[in-house]
């Protein structure tokens, strides 16, 4: 199996490269335009991956994984050469899941054997033991609530239509390691307090420290999950 190999064999990132992946993966992608702006969110996968930083194409029934030599940069985008990779980050990689905001959401992520003859989901056991739940937030710009009004209203109704009952079993310890009574439900039914109340693209003070205190807790939650799969990647397989 894949996975076993995988944890037999990885070196295990450096506190100081798990600390880089947390930067490059909150700065990867305008996420504002591309998570929800309202918990849930959307789940953020971190696993170990023999062929992190590399590139992958079928080829038949087979894949062939390479060395990407050359990064390349377009604005909010990056991707770089596999050495430079794996010496920032090590074999750390990540996948979004289960985002409201995908209409044809794909499978993944997927491990590739070392002569590619096959490849394999990462267990759902895993994922859901190695993920957190992000929202836009996680960059947070102050433009970012007027480049989406149409989902940032309907995802705040949405928001507000589940209830906290619902919501209190779905947010309670995704944004708050001290298990806290929904405090992600507080803060964001505030923010839609604060929307009803001023312009979407409005100066608004109120906002402006909303986006960066939930700018700060989406990077700290993001840190927190990657210093707990490093733990357990460290330990080896269960």
């Amino acid at each position: 199996m894949i996975c076993d190999e995988r944890l037999k064999s990885l070196p295990v990132p450096t506190p100081e490269q798990t600390a880089r992946f947390a930067d490059h993966v909150a700065d990867n992608h305008s996420w504002c335009k591309h998570l929800p702006f309202f918990p849930p969110g959307a789940s953020f996968v971190f696993f170990p991956n023999p062929h992190a930083g590399r590139g992958v194409k079928a080829e038949g029934e087979r894949f062939k994984v390479y060395d990407i030599k050359r990064g390349d940069y377009f604005p909010h985008h990056s991707r770089l050469a596999t050495a430079e990779y794996l010496a920032q980050f090590g074999h750390w990689d990540y996948w979004v899941d289960d985002n409201p905001r995908v209409l044809d959401p794909q499978p993944g992520p997927w491990l590739y054997a070392a002569d590619g003859s096959h490849r394999e989901l990462l267990p759902d056991d895993l994922k859901g033991q190695w993920s957190c739940r992000l929202t836009a937030f996680l960059n947070a710009a102050p433009p970012m609530l007027g480049l989406r009004p149409s989902e940032l209203r309907r995802e705040a109704d949405a928001f507000l239509a589940a209830g906290r009952r619902t919501l209190s079993r779905i947010v309670l310890g995704l944004f708050d390691s001290q298990g806290n009574e929904d405090p992600a439900f507080e803060r964001y039914r505030a923010l839609v307090r604060e929307l009803s109340q001023a312009t979407a693209s409005s100066g608004n003070a109120s906002l402006d420290d909303f986006m960066e205190s939930e700018r700060r807790a989406q990077r700290e939650l993001l840190l927190a999950t990657l210093q707990q799969v490093r733990a357990a990647w460290a330990n080896g397989p269960t």
